[in-house]
């Protein structure tokens, strides 16, 4: 088991990638309706990056899942248990909420409502 990365490690990148996947909807929340009060137009290409938030929350539920796993053969601390919690409930809505949110944007251009 030399090759097995620790679950400690797998929790706490879960766990940035967390407060990443949700400070990028954040920012973009902000910036979006930064973009539409003062109506600069440079200020809409920020929200592209709100695609970034797939392969973020995306990586951060498998190293939530592989932690979980982990951690059901060891126990850790109360501390990486949270981590883990937080890391794999953030991610996992994160991830749902953009999958939903690209199935709308797919939808609205195949049916031409976008305008």
């Amino acid at each position: 088991m030399a090759n097995r990365p620790d679950p400690h490690d797998l929790a706490y990148y879960s766990y940035i990638l967390a407060i990443t996947s949700s400070g990028l909807l954040l920012l973009v929340f902000v910036v979006s309706l930064a973009a539409r009060a003062a109506a600069i137009p440079a200020l809409g290409i920020l929200i592209n990056l709100i695609w970034l938030v797939i392969p973020s929350s995306s990586i951060g539920l498998a190293l939530a899942l592989m932690a979980r796993a982990d951690f059901r053969q060891q126990e850790p601390g109360k501390e990486w248990k949270n981590k883990v919690r937080v890391g794999f409930r953030i991610n996992a809505l994160a991830l749902a909420f953009m999958l939903l949110w690209t199935i709308v944007i797919v939808l609205v251009r195949v049916l031409g409502l976008g305008g």
